[in-house]
């Protein structure tokens, strides 16, 4: 894990492509994915909070990458189709306070 010196959004980037925690918990209820998925997602969203709001393109990153690694094919095709948004920002999404690259 890389600190997170080389690149944050801008409150422009943050805010266009966020979502409230309550609008992303009732979202999450209501998609067919799995329970350890969704539960990833849900931690994801509690650490990563901001001014009561999550970046879609940083949780979209690391939930394909959660999806890929716990082999979840159908998971990840559902989050594919349903985040609008870009992947991560420059190829990298934070988590916290750590910079992490989006994997191949």
């Amino acid at each position: 894990m890389q600190k997170s010196l080389l690149y944050f959004p801008t409150s422009k980037e943050y805010y266009e492509d966020s979502i409230s925690l309550y609008s992303l918990q009732n979202m999450i209820q209501s998609l067919p994915l799995s329970i350890p998925l969704s539960r990833e997602i849900i931690l994801f969203s509690r650490r990563n909070i901001m001014r009561g709001q999550v970046c879609l393109r940083c949780l979209k990153a690391y939930t394909l990458s959660k999806a890929k690694n716990l082999d979840l094919p159908e998971d990840f095709e559902i989050i594919s189709r349903i985040f609008k948004c870009e992947t991560g920002h420059n190829d990298y999404y934070l988590d916290k306070e750590d910079l992490e690259p989006i994997p191949e």
